[in-house]
C-alpha cells in the first residue's frame, strides 16, 4: 500500500502518525489499481504511535465472491482480511 509507505516515511521525520494523517490526506485515496479505497481511522481514533488502515473494495472488486472483503494493515505490518488466503 502506497499510503502505508507514505505514513512510514512521514513518521521517520516527525515521529507522530496522528500528525502524518493530517499532512498526507490518506483517507479516501484509491489504490493503484482502483479496486479499493483507503480508509483511515476517524480523527477521534488517531494515535501518535500506531495506525490501522483499511482498504474497502470498490466496483467489480466489491462484488467479487472471494471472501476477502476489506483488507487491513497496521503500523507493525500486521495484515487482515475476510479470509485467510487473501494477502
Amino acid at each position: 500500500m502506497t499510503a502505508a509507505g507514505d505514513l512510514e516515511r512521514c513518521y521517520t521525520r516527525i515521529n507522530d502518525y496522528e500528525a502524518c494523517f493530517g499532512d498526507l490526506n490518506v483517507s479516501g485515496r484509491e489504490s493503484e489499481n482502483k479496486f479499493y479505497i483507503i480508509i483511515a481511522p476517524e480523527e477521534d481514533d488517531l494515535e501518535p504511535y500506531l495506525y490501522v488502515l483499511s482498504a474497502e473494495p470498490q466496483g467489480a472488486q466489491e462484488r467479487d465472491k472471494d471472501g476477502c472483503g476489506t483488507f487491513t494493515l497496521t503500523h507493525r505490518g500486521e495484515r487482515g482480511a475476510g479470509a485467510d488466503d487473501c494477502w
